[in-house]
């Protein structure tokens, strides 16, 4: 009787001395991916690179302001009434290397009419138009004051308005200017009203205010905002606009798929040592670790075809030859005699990479996506140990074993 229990407890501290190994095992791992991680993050250092480059050959976000009135006599003042923004947008992707970037270009028309109060002939107007960064100009703009028969070029940021400023004094300015990924407007007088139209299919609203009308198509948009200054005095620096939303990136896709590593990996060999332990086999800690690694090759397999191919096609090549590589060396590593094992192995790593993918390309449902399927994962995982007893106890297999081997 002794000697029975000495077995039984012999063979429990082998498979908790395993369970350790394994857990070891996972942690050296943890090497090779935080590597995959670092050179991640390098592509992305190189997008980042890519884009500043791009962005001194063309030109940076669009930040659009209003123009202003200025008196050499102080007792005169001007305050813009109705204030309206019309912006085209033209865009196009460009190209550094291997990466695109969103540019466009914008055919700006500003109009409304300063109400000018206490104007005499010692009031010196100018007008004064701060555009901000004028390296995206392709042409200087232009403007018309008071309906004048012709537009003015301006070539600085004021103009002498002496002879055209009135009680009530419309205006207009047209620019032609470039810019990158997102345009934007700082509100001005008693009321703004912004229009902006673009052919681009993924517009997203930026700012402190939405537009109060929108109309978004396959391959462009259109949207209209209205905004009283009752609303945006009470915001500090208000703005809004659109911005050129491009869905997460190959890289980004890459580096959110990697901060999945690690859990990945984790489960995969909590399967092997599920399947160690009720298929009775012996798998070399060496074992698990070339798996772990060749799954950390995974997402540097995944990014470098998604450089140069579509990520759903790049995810498919990429999930489809690790896991055919693994499961060939699963079947041979478990035994041939345990197919269903091998089987079985196949077809979670499948699940477990679509289930990747399907987070992945939720983007605002990830988080419970990616919680809900852990949970179910640890549900199937605790169902198939059910019958696992703890280290103390005898297994009924254990006990059939030991007494086979007395009666011989």
């Amino acid at each position: 009787m002794l000697f029975k229990e000495q077995k039984i407890k012999k063979k429990a501290n082998e498979k908790f001395k395993k369970f350790w190994i394994v857990f070891v095992c996972l942690l050296v791992l943890y090497i090779p991916l935080s590597t995959a991680q670092d050179i991640i993050s390098d592509r992305n250092t190189y997008r980042a690179q890519a884009k500043d480059a791009i962005e001194r050959a063309w030109a940076d976000k669009l930040r659009i302001t209003a123009p202003e009135i200025k008196f050499k006599n102080q007792d005169t003042t001007a305050e813009l009434e109705d204030y309206n923004v019309d912006i085209k947008l033209n865009t196009e992707i460009r190209k550094k290397g291997i990466f695109k970037i969103p540019v466009f270009t914008a055919d700006v028309v500003q109009s409304g009419t300063f109400k000018v109060k206490n104007l005499t002939n010692d009031s010196k107007p100018t007008f004064v138009y701060e555009s901000g960064k004028k390296r995206g100009y392709i042409e200087n703009p232009q403007i018309n004051i008071s309906n004048s028969k012709n537009f003015t070029e301006l070539l600085g940021e004021s103009v002498n308005a002496d002879q055209l400023v009135k009680e009530q004094t419309p205006f207009v300015i047209k620019t032609k200017v470039r810019g990158m990924e997102s345009v934007v407007v700082e509100p001005a007088g008693q009321k703004v009203k912004l229009k902006i139209a673009g052919n681009w299919k993924d517009p997203s609203f930026i700012g402190e205010f939405l537009p109060v009308e929108k109309n978004i198509t396959k391959n462009d948009f259109s949207a209209v905002w209205s905004v009283p200054v009752s609303a945006y005095s009470a915001t500090p620096l208000p703005s809004f606009g659109v911005e050129l939303f491009t869905s997460l990136g190959s890289h980004n896709l890459a580096q959110k798929a990697i901060d999945h590593g690690f859990l990945f990996i984790s489960l995969a060999f909590m399967c092997l040592y599920i399947f160690e332990v009720a298929a009775k086999v012996r798998i070399h800690p060496v074992q698990y670790l070339l798996t772990g690694f060749l799954m950390c090759m995974f997402y540097l397999l995944l990014l470098s075809i998604a450089e140069f191919m579509p990520f759903g096609v790049s995810y498919l090549i990429a999930a489809i030859l690790i896991t055919t590589i693994l499961s060939v060396y699963t079947y041979n590593v478990i035994a041939k005699e345990k197919v269903f094992f091998s089987a079985l192995m196949t077809f979670i790593l499948a699940f477990l990479y679509l289930f990747l993918f399907v987070t992945l390309r939720l983007q605002d449902f990830s988080l419970i996506t990616g919680t809900l399927g852990t949970i179910i994962i640890a549900v199937v995982a605790m169902y198939a140990t059910r019958n696992v007893k703890s280290y103390g106890d005898s297994s009924s297999d254990d006990e059939k074993q030991i007494a086979d081997n007395e009666a011989i």
